[in-house]
């Protein structure tokens, strides 16, 4: 690779002085490659997050876009805070609608992801620039942010802010961090969940979820599909002309029952969840990745990469996201830690689940168990693994 030093790519160079092993190889490796998808298993310690910015900075001479997906806001954190260049365009970042609160004055009390505009035909008065094309101009904190990160050549987003932002942020290349998390992240953004609070709106206007059946799929209850295809054409058509806020209110509702009828024709799993309180959540869970891959990911950038410590298995990839394994650019970093300074020990002390928790016994065995390791290990850098 040309760039010897991360300085030649803007990078601090008091900070990152060298390229750690491997990572000029990968980075050249992966620049070279020309496929739709690259995977690389990196361990932790290889550099992951400096990878991929060194990837967007190589982009940028080319004038290339660049988005890189994370699933923890640490990590975004961590992206925004690390890594400052020398030279611009900076790394810009968007987040999702829970950390904004709307701006509307009738939905003040509100975060973004209850307001008005989560229905998209929903045209907020505060989500278009006020100077020309400048979206440094748009009122809405949330939307300001959104279009200022989607303008940049590099942005770090969250996966299900920019999975639902299917009108933007198209991409040269797209890099998935944590990618071992992808499947579940696309089968999120595409889950519906049908509150109490929702059933009850929906029995205004004559509609009842009353036939979910836990454990079967959505095309086995014909008439949840059914109901929900009725719900939406009712009350969207009352919703789309209103201006009172009642109304308003139920874009969220409006927007979940469109989303049903999306999942009718896909292997959909129901399940019909009651608390203590005898409050019923319909929730409906697709099950194959693959069915939005194409539209969530591929459709959006012309070169993928996932990367992570513990995706290590390719031919799985590429059929969780509907791709040919021939097709798939495969890398694996060795680690850069001597098997002597990473030692495994397996130390069974209680037996862990539904049966024993609360127990106090159990607790009190492996509590003395932890104290006794720390002990025998101050000073020390180590990890505890145990079940969540």
């Amino acid at each position: 690779m040309q760039e010897t030093r991360p300085s030649a790519l803007g990078f601090d160079p008091a900070r990152y002085p060298a390229w750690r092993q491997y990572q000029a190889q990968t980075i050249e490796a992966l620049a070279l490659s020309t496929g739709p998808l690259s995977i690389v298993a990196a361990p932790t310690g290889a550099g992951k997050s400096m990878l991929a910015l060194a990837l967007a900075r190589l982009g940028i001479r080319d004038r290339q876009t660049t988005r890189i997906l994370t699933s923890r806001k640490v990590l975004q954190d961590q992206y925004v805070n690390d890594y400052i260049f020398d030279s611009d365009p900076q790394l810009k970042e968007a987040r999702g609608r829970n950390n904004f609160m709307c701006e509307l004055p009738d939905f003040k009390t509100v975060t973004a992801d209850h307001a008005p505009c989560v229905e998209e035909a929903f045209q907020c008065p505060l989500m278009r620039p006020s100077i020309g094309n400048d979206p440094e101009s748009i009122p809405c904190a949330y939307y300001r942010q959104g279009a200022v990160a989607n303008a940049a050549a590099v942005s770090v987003l969250n996966y299900q802010f920019y999975f639902r932002s299917l009108k933007g942020f198209q991409a040269d290349l797209l890099i998935c961090d944590e990618a071992h998390n992808l499947d579940k992240e696309i089968v999120a953004c595409n889950t519906v969940e049908i509150t109490q609070r929702d059933q009850d709106d929906l029995k205004k206007y004559g509609h009842v979820f009353t036939s979910a059946r836990t454990g079967l799929l959505l095309i086995e209850n014909p008439a949840l599909s059914a109901t929900a295809r009725a719900a939406f054409l009712t009350i969207y058509n009352i919703w789309s002309g209103s201006k009172d806020a009642d109304m308003v209110r139920l874009a969220p509702l409006v927007n979940k029952l469109s989303r049903i009828s999306y999942l009718s024709d896909k292997l959909t799993v129901v399940e019909d969840r009651v608390d203590d309180k005898n409050r019923h959540t319909i929730i409906f869970s697709p099950v194959l990745s693959e069915d939005f891959a194409d539209k969530l990911i591929f459709d959006r950038a012309k070169r993928v990469i996932l990367m992570s410590a513990t995706i290590f298995d390719p031919n799985y990839w590429a059929y969780r996201l509907g791709k040919d394994p021939a097709s798939v650019h495969f890398i694996e970093v060795p680690s850069t830690f001597p098997p002597a300074n990473r030692p495994v020990y397996i130390d069974t002390v209680v037996r862990m689940g539904a049966a024993t928790k609360g127990d106090p016994e159990v607790e009190r065995k492996l509590l003395a168990k932890i104290d006794s390791i720390i002990t025998k290990h101050i000073g020390q850098k180590g990890l505890i693994h145990s079940v969540s």
